[in-house]
């Protein structure tokens, strides 16, 4: 005979599918929120940071540059792909995250 299956009471979706519900919404934001974090990033390094650590001679951005003008030096120096660098660790935490995030407010509103 075949073990039983435990399931979440009636109504209630079960531990499980709340974290691949928090995963997915973590990776979708991530996805398309990473080209405004990187460029807000190298903005951050092209002003006073980067001229007291010397990388802004690295990334070729002017000081001050705006958004727009950041954006065209990424692409240009990178391509496209450029706009999703370090995307494997932010997916990562951000998956996990709010995948434990989901869980947990499952596990609340239940208790509450």
């Amino acid at each position: 005979m075949a073990p039983s299956v435990q399931s979440a009471p009636a109504g209630k979706p079960r531990a499980s599918a709340n974290f691949y519900a928090g995963a997915t919404s973590g990776l979708v934001t991530t996805l398309l929120l990473q080209p405004l974090d990187v460029v807000k990033t190298r903005m951050q390094i092209s002003s006073h940071f980067g001229r007291s650590v010397g990388v802004n001679n690295v990334l070729h951005i002017p000081d001050n540059a705006g958004v727009l003008q950041t954006l065209r030096f990424i692409t240009a120096n990178d391509g496209l792909v450029g706009l999703w660098r370090g995307i494997v660790p932010t997916v990562t935490r951000n998956m996990t995250g709010v995948g434990i995030y989901f869980v947990s407010l499952g596990k609340i509103s239940d208790f509450l």
